[in-house]
């Protein structure tokens, strides 16, 4: 035989029973709730954790791939330095000889120029000689001539 909670606790412990029940239940549906929220946050962030995980192997392979072609542009460009210093390693005793031949040519330029200001030094010594021999001997004339021919000429 059941007995109702009414004979056992009168009908004030019914209705706190009741209260309670009822608190019970809302706890319990506050609880479902927020059991599903977190479910929901949960699957939402493995969700994003996968998709970042995908677009990092994207990035991943998209740093592979500029770094291979960094690296076969370094080996392209390594390539061509290689064949034009061979050509100029072909070229070297041609390029050798004239850089000799230049600076020969330098050096006689130079003597040159000292050769040059010597005579032009010699000249003027001599010019100067002969207008002083011209003013010993009385020849103004002529040394007017000379002196006007040296300047036109100089």
């Amino acid at each position: 035989m059941a007995v109702s909670p009414t004979t056992c606790f009168g009908p004030k412990a019914e209705m706190s029973i009741l209260e309670t029940n009822q608190y019970l239940l809302s706890e319990l549906e506050k609880c479902k709730q927020n059991f599903r929220d977190l479910t929901e946050k949960f699957l939402t962030s493995k969700a994003t954790a996968y998709s970042l995980a995908n677009q990092c192997e994207e990035c991943k392979d998209l740093i592979e791939s500029v770094l291979e072609e960094e690296l076969q542009f370094q080996e392209r460009e390594l390539a061509e330095l290689l064949r034009a210093a061979a050509r100029l390693w072909i070229h070297d005793p041609l390029i050798q000889a004239q850089a000799k031949e230049l600076t020969h040519s330098q050096q006689k330029i130079q003597e040159g120029r000292g050769v040059c200001y010597l005579f032009t030094q010699h000249v003027k010594n001599t010019v100067k000689s002969f207008e002083g021999l011209l003013r010993k001997t009385g020849i103004a004339r002529d040394r007017d001539s000379v002196s006007k021919w040296y300047k036109e000429s100089s």
